[in-house]
């Protein structure tokens, strides 16, 4: 604490576990994030989330489905590598104030984005503000039936993602993945992601 901002690195970690970009800290190439210094304190920032929501983890783990992505565990989150290597996860995990306040941030994001109605409001809003010029543009990477089906694949894996970290907040899931019994998981066999 006296060199990290804890609060905002916490909070990275809320939004980067619930979105699950392992083309970054939590996976094998620790990239793709930022240090940065305010007033002698570090803090992280987010960045290049392309391979969020579960699209690298599913490309790297093709026996993984997305039943078993979406309820991928909150307290550990690390994706082929080890605690030890993740420092800044680390200090989390292994405090039990800081896990808390971690869980604490987690349950903020759910009631203030899932549970008020806010994401669909916001996702909706998006959608309706950039359709238009996907459809206009010549240059696209994909189909328009595509940036469609992407649209609500995502709001699919969210809505999903944040009905499990309810549970696992709850403790009707485990937090941990390697603890979690099937019968718990949030079924998510309807969500599909594609490269």
């Amino acid at each position: 604490s006296s060199v990290l901002n804890t609060g905002e690195v916490i909070r990275y970690f809320v939004g980067h576990n619930f979105t699950m970009n392992y083309d970054s800290y939590t996976g094998i190439t620790a990239h793709n994030y930022y240090l940065y210094e305010e007033n002698g304190m570090l803090s992280m920032a987010a960045w290049d989330y392309n391979d969020g929501f579960g699209l690298l983890i599913s490309a790297l783990h093709p026996e993984l489905t997305m039943t078993d992505i979406v309820n991928w565990g909150i307290d550990t989150p690390l994706c082929d590598v080890e605690l030890s290597q993740r420092p800044m996860w680390e200090w989390i995990v292994e405090n039990d104030d800081y896990l808390q306040e971690y869980h604490a941030a987690m349950e903020v994001l759910l009631g203030k984005y899932f549970k008020s109605g806010r994401f669909i409001q916001e996702i909706d809003e998006v959608y309706h503000l950039i359709r238009q010029y996907v459809y206009k543009d010549p240059t696209q990477f994909y189909s328009t039936d595509r940036f469609e089906r992407e649209v609500e694949s995502t709001r699919a894996f969210c809505v999903k993602r944040a009905e499990s970290i309810q549970r696992q907040l709850d403790g009707v899931l485990s937090a941990d993945t390697m603890a979690q019994e099937a019968e718990a998981k949030v079924d998510a066999s309807d969500v599909v992601i594609t490269h």
